[in-house]
């Protein structure tokens, strides 16, 4: 199944999306290699630090997709 990731931040710089071919039900810990897979192993700590969300809540690593859905992910910003 391709799972869709819209870019924010930082991510943009990378493109507007990342397209991942993942088996269903996956994690967001899977997700998160795939994604560092794909964008290259220089990415691994920004990924890491970042957050994936749905359209209403932030996903722990741990938490089942179990259909195709829309993701978002959310890189640490600073600001006052």
């Amino acid at each position: 199944m391709t799972i869709i990731i819209q870019h924010y931040g930082v991510f943009r710089n990378l493109g507007d999306s990342t397209s991942l071919e993942i088996s269903l039900p996956t994690t967001i810990s899977i997700i998160r290699r795939a994604m560092v897979e794909q964008l290259g192993e220089q990415h691994s700590f920004l990924v890491g630090d970042s957050v994936i969300a749905n359209d209403i809540d932030i996903l722990p690593d741990a938490y089942v997709i179990e259909e195709p859905c829309a993701l978002s992910i959310l890189p640490p910003v600073c600001g006052g």
